[in-house]
């Protein structure tokens, strides 16, 4: 039998299996999952070594929530962790595009507009205080390479008009009629 009591039935309990997965995501250069933890600096704080330790700073794990980590640049400590649900943790990725902070989906919410509304709008370079107003003071301008427009950009390329701005927004440039990635191209 074990001294935390949380593995001693043959089940693990939520907690443990938290613990087990945070440290096979950070440590276990064999994981399918180290890449994006462990690989990237991720790293466990000494204390959380032990299970006991990790179990007195964070509790038991609420039903349907999981460990995250607050600063997703910064590793698994007292600190910089909590327990969140799936939504809360979705907001919280590097992949997340947010508008003065939070994430467009929160950003939306607490300004009662449309989602769509306001991602588009970021992908069109509009400002978060241009998206507020519902107006833009000044017209991005886009150099469409051979074309005269999104529009004959996105039919040319079988893409979508908006996906032709998030491009841009990428920092992707058009030349002739090439989308070509900023960085590639001679300044």
């Amino acid at each position: 039998m074990n001294k935390h009591g949380h593995s001693n039935t043959g089940k693990l309990s939520p907690t443990y299996n938290t613990w087990i997965s945070m440290r096979q995501r950070c440590l276990n250069k064999k994981s399918s999952k180290y890449k994006n933890w462990g690989g990237r600096g991720i790293k466990i704080c000494d204390k959380w070594k032990s299970f006991k330790v990790f179990l007195e700073d964070m509790g038991e794990r609420p039903s349907g929530k999981c460990i995250e980590r607050i600063n997703n640049n910064k590793g698994y400590n007292k600190k910089n962790c909590k327990w969140a649900t799936q939504k809360e943790q979705m907001q919280n990725t590097r992949r997340t595009k947010k508008v003065g902070g939070i994430s467009i989906s929160e950003f939306s919410k607490i300004n009662k507009l449309e989602e769509y509304l306001v991602r588009s709008r970021i992908y069109a370079g509009w400002s978060k205080n241009e998206i507020l107003k519902g107006e833009r003071k000044r017209k991005t301008k886009y150099n469409y390479g051979d074309f005269k427009n999104a529009v004959e950009v996105a039919n040319y390329f079988g893409i979508h008009r908006v996906r032709v701005y998030q491009k841009f927004w990428e920092g992707w440039k058009i030349i002739g009629k090439k989308f070509i990635k900023s960085y590639e191209t001679k300044t």
